[in-house]
C-alpha cells in the first residue's frame, strides 16, 4: 500500500507541476491577450467616443451657424434695409412686418425675428404685438452696441434662456450699416434649441445606450445642455468639469480629449470637445462598464475558455502520466526489494528492457545492478571461506612462530651466558700472558746479567757459579709456575667449544625460522589482498632468520679461529717448556758444574747464553702473538656478545610481530564472520 501511495504521489507531483506550468502559461497568455484586447477596445472605444463628441459638437456648431445664416439672410432683405432708412414710413414698416412674418413662416424652431433701430426700438417682429417696444436701455443697450460694433457679422450671445418664452434659444444680433458706414439699426432673433436637442437625441450611440451628454459655457461654468433639464443654465459643481473649464477658457484653438471620474462608486469616462470660437465644451459621459462591455465579456469568455482548456489538459495529463508511470511500479518494487536484500531475478523488470526511453534505461540499469549484486555476493561468499581458512592458517603459524621464538630466546640466553664465561676465561688468559711477559723480561734480564758475569767469570768464578746456581733454581721454579698457569688458561680456553655448539643450535633455529617465513609468505600470497600485511611480516621474519644464520656462521668461524690460536699457543708453550727443560735447565746445570772450569767453558756458556737470548726473543715474540690473538679473541667475543644482544632484541621484535600476526589473524577471522553474516542476508 505504501509503495502505491509513493507512486501515485510522484504521479500527482508531476501532474501538479505540469498543471502549474499550464496555469502559469495560460494565465500569462490570458493576461497578455486581455491586456491587448482591453487596450485595443479601450483605444477604439475612446476614439469612437471622441469621434461621436466631435460629431455632436459639429452638429451643434452647424445648428448655430444655420441660425446665423438665417439671421444674416433676414438682415440683407430689401424690406429690412428700406425700413431702417425710413423708420417713420408706415408703408415701409408694413412691408418689413409682412416680410418678417413671411420669412419666419418657413423657419423651423424659430422663436422670433425682428428689426429695430439702433436704440432697439422694434420696427418689425415675428410677433406683431412686440412692434414698437424698446428692448434695451442704458448700460445694457450701450454694451450691446459696443459688442455689435466690434463684431464683424453676427454676434451670437450663445444658447440662453429666452426672457420672453422662458425656453432655451440661440440668441443672435447683427448690426446693419448705412451707406456711410454708420450703424442704422440691428436685427435680432432666437432659434429654439429644441430642434437641436431632438436631433442630438435622435442620434443613437451603438453600445452606449446609457451615455449622456452636456454642454458647458467655459466662461460662466453654466450648463447649456444637460440630460436633466433643471440643470440647464446652472453652474456645474463637478470638480473635473470646473477643472476643464479653467483649463480651456483661454485656449484659442478647438481641442478634444477625455477624462475619467467616479460617480456614485462607478467609473465613468467623459469624452469632450472644446469649441474655441464659441467658448463651449461639449461632453459625452458613459460608464466604464458599458463602454468596455465587449472587452469585459471577451475577457470573461477567455477566462472560461482557459479554465476549460486547463481542465481538458489536466484530464489528458492525468491519463497520459498514469499510463507512463505504470511501468514504474515493477521497477520500484524491484528497487525496494533490494532494501530487503532480495536479489533474485525479476521478470517484471526484464519486460521493459526493450523500451527506448528513460524507463527502459532505468529497467536495464536496475537489472544490471541486481546481477552485479548477485556476482558480488557470490564472490564475497567464496572470499569469506578463503579468508576464514587463511586466517586459521595464519593463526597456527603465528603460534608456531611464538613457540620457536621462545626456544630461540632461551638458546640465545644460554649462548650469552657461555660468551660471558668465555670472555672471563680470555681475560684470565690475557692476564697470565702478561705474567709470562714479565717472566720473560725477568729471564732476559738474568741472561744479560749472566752474560756480563761470563765476561767476569775469569775474575770471579765463584760469584758466577753462585749466581748461576741461584738463577737456575729461580728459573726452574718460575718455569714450573708458568707451566701450571698456561695449562690452566688453555684449559679455560677449551670452553670456546661450547660457544661453537650454541652457534650450531642458533644456525639450526635460523634455518627453521627461514623455512617458517617461506611458508608464511606462500600463505600470505594465497590470501591475496587480505594477506599483504602478513606478507610484509613474513619478509621481516625471513630477513631476521638470515641475519641470525649469518651471525651464527660468524660465531662458528670466530670460534674456529680462537681454537686454532689456542692450539698454536699450547704448542708454542709446549715447545718452549720442552726447550727450557731440555736445553736451558741442562745448560744451567752444566754451567753450575763447570763454573770452575777454564775460560773455554765460560765462552761455551757465553755462546749458550746467546742461544738462550735468541730463544727467549722467539718466546717473547710468540707470547706477543698470543697476546694479540687473545685480544682478537676478546674482540670477537665482544662482537659475539653484541650480536647475541642484537639477536635478543630482534627476537623481542619478532615476538611482537608474531603477537601482531596472531591479533591480525584473529581480526581477519572476525572480519570473515561479519562478511559471512552480511552475505547470508542476501536472498539469491
Amino acid at each position: 500500500m505504501s509503495r502505491e501511495k509513493t507512486r501515485v504521489s510522484l504521479a500527482r507531483k508531476i501532474i501538479g507541476a505540469i498543471l502549474l506550468m499550464q496555469v502559469v502559461v495560460m494565465t500569462c497568455l490570458s493576461i497578455m491577450v486581455v491586456y491587448g484586447i482591453t487596450q485595443n477596445v479601450s483605444t477604439t472605444a475612446t476614439d469612437n467616443l471622441q469621434t461621436i463628441v466631435q460629431e455632436r459638437s459639429q452638429i451643434v456648431d452647424n445648428y448655430v451657424q444655420e441660425s446665423e445664416v438665417i439671421l444674416s439672410a433676414y438682415s440683407k432683405a430689401g424690406e429690412i434695409l428700406n425700413v431702417l432708412k425710413n423708420p417713420e414710413n408706415k408703408s415701409a414698416i408694413d412691408a418689413a412686418q409682412k416680410y418678417t412674418e413671411s420669412f419666419s413662416a418657413d423657419i423651423n424652431n424659430l422663436e422670433g425675428l425682428y428689426v429695430s433701430e439702433w436704440n432697439t426700438h422694434v420696427l418689425a417682429h415675428t410677433n406683431a404685438g412686440v412692434v414698437g417696444i424698446t428692448t434695451r436701455e442704458g448700460d445694457s443697450l450701450q454694451a450691446l452696441q459696443d459688442i455689435l460694433l466690434a463684431t464683424d457679422g453676427v454676434y451670437n450671445t450663445g444658447i440662453i434662456i429666452s426672457p420672453a418664452s422662458g425656453d432655451q434659444i440661440v440668441s443672435m444680433y447683427r448690426a446693419i450699416y448705412d451707406e456711410s458706414g454708420n450703424p442704422a439699426g440691428l436685427v435680432g432673433g432666437g432659434i429654439y434649441t429644441a430642434g437641436l436637442v431632438n436631433k442630438l437625441d435622435s442620434l443613437g450611440m451603438n453600445g452606449m445606450e446609457h451615455a449622456t451628454y452636456c454642454m458647458i459655457n467655459v466662461k460662466d461654468h453654466k450648463y447649456i445642455f444637460h440630460h436633466q433639464p433643471e440643470m440647464v443654465a446652472t453652474e456645474t459643481e463637478e470638480e473635473y468639469l470646473l477643472q476643464l473649464c479653467e483649463k480651456y477658457k483661454d485656449t484659442p484653438n478647438s481641442v478634444g480629449g477625455y477624462v475619467e471620474h467616479k460617480e456614485n462608486g462607478k467609473d465613468y469616462i467623459d469624452s469632450y470637445y472644446y469649441m474655441a470660437d464659441r467658448g463651449w465644451l461639449f461632453i459625452i459621459k458613459d460608464s466604464y462598464e458599458e463602454l468596455f462591455d465587449s472587452a469585459i465579456t471577451m475577457r470573461t469568455n477567455l477566462i472560461l475558455l482557459c479554465a476549460a482548456i486547463l481542465l481538458v489538459l489536466g484530464v489528458v495529463s492525468v491519463i497520459i502520466i498514469n499510463r507512463m508511470m505504470r511501468p514504474m511500479k515493477p521497477i520500484e518494487n524491484g528497487i525496494l526489494a533490494l532494501q530487503q536484500f532480495d536479489i533474485k531475478e525479476n521478470d517484471e523488470i526484464e519486460k521493459h528492457y526493450t523500451r527506448k526511453d528513460e524507463l527502459g534505461s532505468i529497467s536495464r540499469a536496475t537489472g544490471t545492478l541486481i546481477r552485479s549484486l548477485r556476482d558480488i555476493v557470490q564472490t564475497l561468499r567464496e572470499c569469506c571461506g578463503t579468508l576464514h581458512g587463511k586466517a586459521d592458517d595464519l593463526q597456527n603459524s603465528a603460534v608456531e612462530l611464538v613457540d620457536d621464538m621462545t626456544d630461540q630466546t632461551a638458546t640465545t640466553e644460554q649462548l650469552s651466558a657461555s660468551l660471558e664465561s668465555t670472555n672471563d676465561a680470555i681475560a684470565h688468559v690475557y692476564e697470565e700472558i702478561g705474567n709470562i711477559n714479565a717472566i720473560v723480561e725477568s729471564i732476559m734480564k738474568e741472561i744479560r746479567d749472566s752474560d756480563d758475569m761470563s765476561r767476569k767469570v775469569k775474575v770471579n768464578a765463584m760469584e758466577m757459579q753462585s749466581s748461576a746456581r741461584e738463577a737456575y733454581e729461580k728459573g726452574k721454579e718460575e718455569l714450573k709456575t708458568t707451566r701450571t698457569s698456561v695449562k690452566n688458561a688453555i684449559s679455560s680456553l677449551n670452553g670456546l667449544s661450547k660457544i661453537n655448539q650454541l652457534a650450531m643450535e642458533i644456525l639450526s633455529i635460523a634455518n627453521k625460522t627461514n623455512l617458517l617465513s617461506l611458508n608464511a609468505s606462500i600463505e600470505a600470497a594465497r590470501a591475496g589482498e587480505a594477506g599483504k600485511g602478513f606478507a610484509v611480516v613474513a619478509g621481516e621474519i625471513g630477513a631476521l632468520a638470515d641475519t641470525s644464520k649469518l651471525t651464527a656462521t660468524n660465531i662458528q668461524q670466530i670460534c674456529a679461529e680462537a681454537n686454532d690460536s689456542i692450539d698454536s699457543v699450547n704448542n708454542c708453550f709446549n715447545d718452549m717448556m720442552g726447550y727450557m727443560e731440555q736445553s736451558v735447565v741442562r745448560q744451567f746445570e752444566n754451567f753450575a758444574s763447570q763454573s770452575t772450569d777454564n775460560r773455554s767453558a765460560a765462552e761455551v756458556i757465553k755462546k749458550q747464553l746467546d742461544e738462550i737470548n735468541i730463544a727467549i726473543g722467539q718466546l717473547e715474540q710468540s707470547v706477543s702473538q698470543i697476546g694479540e690473538h687473545i685480544e682478537d679473541v676478546h674482540e670477537i667475543t665482544q662482537q659475539d656478545r653484541e650480536a647475541i644482544g642484537g639477536i635478543v632484541h630482534k627476537n623481542e621484535k619478532l615476538a611482537v610481530v608474531a603477537d601482531t600476526i596472531r591479533n591480525q589473524a584473529q581480526e581477519n577471522q572476525n572480519i570473515a564472520r561479519q562478511l559471512a553474516e552480511i552475505v547470508d542476508q542476501f536472498e539469491m
